[in-house]
């Protein structure tokens, strides 16, 4: 190497060591770190499972870094010392290839290795002596203090998910139970289980932090399926006080209805005699009930039984919708023997104006039976047997 490359060299080193030591430090001054090492006024945490197995690599790791670190910060300390001893006017060979191998060949000398007794032979030393380059042991330390961030990270990440689960149940769990109260809802168990696994973590998140986090993850769904099931409850209360709401509109047009079957009933009785039997409509003692029934519903429903009064007014509406159709049904009945009537008027008056024009009108038995038709049609009632006898009788002398 020449004294320009070298001079390049060891600054570039410098510059590595002063990397490596802003990120060490920063890794070292993290609350997370010094949680588990149990400085910075933390007390230190006991881990137990995989979180003390992940914990205790990566703190491992970090102590090795620090080590590696001060065998590369000598390296370079050894580099520069030979390097003030070169002349720039009569630079030494033989001293340019000692920086040369310094900061290139394996000038850094590991700690001894302890071989295990299993895996030593007669001549295998105890320990083994290592020396490596300066990049294969920076290579090392990169490794290692990966190992180390992610590992204290995780561990961060796990505890902040963790924390933020359990405030999430501390502050929901109380609107969800007083939620369901409201609707008269049993509380949820899994909002019970959730929050008993809630007061579990407060103590596990210092010590098994991944642990915490998937007990975390059951509480969360478990305060999810709560969660899901009151508002289902409010869904269904909601549905009940709208259908209600319908009902009582719905009865507006049944009572409607019922009205004007009455109607029809008393205008067919006044002005229609017709054998056989009708539809009637529906008795008033059995509608009036309809209405305290539909007021009851209401008044349970605004007292918080909302789920009683939503199977009561499915058996409301049925009752209510069987009444509806019986006066419908009475309705029509009236109203096609009244249309009937009315109709049989026109053929009649149709009927007697073309018997005058063929000449008919002036017979005797055609006359009299157009007369007595006319009679019965406009009598009250009228009898409408009868009538449309005489109707078809005359209609068939015309032919």
């Amino acid at each position: 190497m020449s004294l320009d490359e070298i001079d390049a060299e060891l600054a570039d080193w410098k510059t590595r060591l002063q990397v490596i030591s802003d990120n060490v430090m920063a890794l070292r001054d993290s609350a997370a770190y010094q949680r588990l090492r149990g400085e910075g006024g933390w007390p230190r945490v006991v881990l137990a499972t995989e979180s003390g197995a992940r914990v205790a690599l990566a703190l491992a790791a970090f102590q090795e870094l620090w080590t590696h670190y001060a065998l590369l910060t000598a390296m370079i300390d050894r580099a520069t010392a030979l390097r003030a001893t070169v002349s720039w006017l009569m630079p030494s060979r033989a001293t340019l290839a000692e920086i040369e191998l310094v900061l290139r060949g394996p000038s850094i000398k590991l700690p001894p290795t302890a071989t295990p007794l299993a895996n030593r032979g007669l001549l295998t030393a105890a320990e083994v002596d290592e020396a490596v380059n300066p990049q294969r042991l920076l290579d090392a330390m990169a490794r290692s203090f990966e190992t180390a961030r992610d590992a204290v990270v995780a561990v961060e990440a796990a505890s902040e998910r963790t924390v933020a689960i359990v405030a999430a149940i501390d502050s929901e769990a109380p609107a969800i139970a007083e939620l369901a109260a409201s609707l008269s809802e049993v509380i949820p168990a899994e909002l019970a289980a959730a929050q008993r696994k809630a007061d579990e973590l407060h103590a596990l998140i210092d010590a098994d932090p991944f642990g915490a986090a998937a007990v975390a993850d059951e509480a969360q769904g478990l305060l999810r399926v709560a969660r899901a099931r009151v508002e289902q409850s409010v869904q269904e209360q909601r549905q009940v006080l709208a259908d209600l709401a319908g009902a009582r509109r719905s009865w507006q047009a049944i009572q409607e209805t019922h009205r004007r079957a009455l109607a029809a009933v008393a205008e067919r009785a006044l002005k229609v005699l017709a054998d056989g039997e009708y539809p009637s409509p529906t008795d008033e003692s059995q509608f009036n009930a309809l209405e305290v029934w539909l007021d009851r519903l209401d008044a349970t429903a605004q007292r918080g039984g909302w789920k009683p009064a939503g199977v009561g007014l499915a058996n409301w509406t049925q009752a209510a919708g069987e009444c509806q159709s019986r006066d419908e049904a009475a309705f029509e009945a009236c109203a096609a023997l009244l249309r009937e009537r009315r109709d049989l008027r026109g053929l009649l008056g149709a009927l007697k104006a073309k018997a005058a024009v063929v000449g008919r009108a002036e017979d005797p038995q055609t006359a009299a039976l157009g007369a007595e038709a006319w009679r019965l049609l406009y009598s009250r009632p009228s009898p409408m047997t009868r009538a449309r006898e005489l109707v078809r009788e005359y209609e068939a002398r015309l032919l």
